[in-house]
């Protein structure tokens, strides 16, 4: 039914605005490195200007981490740190993972990153960035147009769309949950 999980990420080309950095972040599963998951106890922000990110506010200590985290990965490709440099989120709604994710995030991440709850935007090095921030339920619009609203890909609720599908898939595709992606 769904080939694929993500539409291949996208670069970013003068972002501003502020990023909330929670949770965790986790490799962006291009290069596989020690110590890709950084759990974040308490949000930070982002300031981004020109798709870098050029101050951050929060926790001293959780600031830190966060830089640090970003350089490491870097160093990888000798790319900037700070750079955001693409984006994506999932369009298969069947996405599924049933396990405990903080038992190991990095195989969560690769598996829920193709629900349509999950945005990531890929920062640090060269494209496409070493490190996954992750946003979950997003709203996100090309043109005016929504796509995404909520975390649901709304796309699929276009009229040409849904009567691709047959009956019973229709009724399923938009009955996610982040319990789906085992969050």
């Amino acid at each position: 039914m769904f080939p694929i999980m993500i539409f291949p990420p996208m670069n970013v080309y003068s972002l501003k605005g502020k990023l909330i950095l929670s949770n965790f972040l986790t490799s962006s599963s291009t290069r596989s490195y020690d110590n890709s998951v950084l759990y974040i106890d308490t949000p930070v922000t982002a300031i981004i200007e020109d798709s870098r990110m050029e101050d951050f506010i929060g926790d001293v200590k959780q600031i830190k981490n966060i830089k640090n985290q970003l350089e490491n990965a870097a160093q990888m490709t000798g790319g900037d740190p700070f750079r955001i440099n693409s984006w994506h989120t999932g369009i298969n709604p069947f996405s599924f993972y049933s396990e405990n994710p903080h038992t190991n995030i990095e195989r969560w991440g690769t598996a829920a990153f193709g629900s349509p709850r999950y945005t990531h935007f890929h920062a640090s090095g060269y494209n496409p960035g070493d490190v996954a921030i992750q946003l979950f339920d997003a709203s996100i619009q090309f043109e005016d147009v929504p796509y995404w609203e909520s975390g649901q890909f709304t796309f699929l609720r276009r009229e040409d769309i849904l009567s691709l599908f047959p009956r019973e898939i229709r009724q399923q595709l938009f009955h996610t949950s982040l319990e789906n992606i085992g969050l």
